[in-house]
C-alpha cells in the first residue's frame, strides 16, 4: 500500500507463495512505482488485516486496516 496525499493506493499481489516448486514457471508480478516526496509505503502479510483484538476480539478487516493507515 501507498500513502499519498492523504490517499490510500493498493498494488495486488500475485496469489502465490514464495518458494513453491510447481509454479516456477509464472513470474511474479513487477510493479513500477514513481516515487514522491512524503509517500509512505506499507508492506505486510495477508496475516496482518485477519488479526482479532478490541474489546469484541473481532476481526481487524481489510477496511479497518486501510482506515487505519489513512490517519
Amino acid at each position: 500500500m501507498l500513502s499519498r496525499n492523504n490517499q490510500i493506493f493498493e498494488f495486488n499481489a500475485d496469489k502465490m507463495p514464495v518458494g513453491v516448486a510447481f509454479k516456477e514457471e509464472e513470474p511474479f508480478t513487477n510493479h513500477s512505482i514513481r516515487v514522491q516526496d512524503n509517500d509512505i509505503f506499507y508492506l505486510f502479510s495477508d496475516g496482518y488485516k485477519n488479526q482479532f483484538g478490541g474489546p469484541e476480539q473481532q476481526n481487524f478487516s481489510r477496511k479497518g486496516f486501510t482506515t487505519c493507515l489513512a490517519r
